[in-house]
Parts: C-alpha cells; structure tokens; sequence
C-alpha cells in the first residue's frame, strides 16, 4: 500500500508490542502511551491479518470515543490517508472501521 501512516511507538510501546509473551501488564498514569499502543496494534493487526476482529473497550461507551475516535491520535487522525484512498472505510455512528481485506 502506498499510503504510508505513521504509528511511531516509543521503546515501552514497542517493547511491549515486540514482545513474545501472551499476556502483557501495561499500565501507568494518564499519558503513558497505552490507549495509542492499543489503536497502533490494532490497526497493524488488522492489516496484516484479513478477516481479523478487534474490540476496544472502556467502561464508559463516551470515553471510548473520547480516547480512541475524536481529536488528535484518534483512529480517524492516525488512518487519515488509508481512509481518503478509501483502503479503510469508516461507519463514525457506530464507530467501526473496515479493512480493504475485510478486518
């Protein structure tokens, strides 16, 4: 695909996204980077896997827009050129993103 996006991870990010264990403990205050480490592996993810399903969740329905759909970081924000070539389409009423191979 040409249109590049930047998921740029710091080291914890991508210590924790490298890593080969099956359960990673992540944790920290508020701006320590693990919302984005989530929509960066989810967007990778979904990329490289066709058919992939991934759910982000929060305890409240208006934070997980918040944090992961509106302003700057968000999916919308970090997808801008895959979803203007249209490679990834976005329903934003019921917060969903599709693949080109079907994620």
């Amino acid at each position: 695909m040409s249109n590049a996006i930047d998921l740029s991870l710091h080291p914890r990010q991508t210590q924790a996204f490298q890593t080969i264990a099956s359960e990673v403990l992540y944790g920290g205050s508020a701006g320590g980077g693990k919302s984005h480490l989530m929509r960066a592996a989810a967007i990778i993810w979904c990329s490289e896997i066709p058919g992939l399903q991934v759910y982000l969740f929060r305890r409240i329905s208006e934070d997980l827009y918040k944090n992961h759909m509106a302003g700057p970081g968000s999916f919308p924000e970090l997808m801008a050129p895959w979803l203007a070539s249209k490679h990834v389409t976005y329903n934003g009423s019921k917060n969903f993103l599709e693949f080109w191979n079907g994620s």
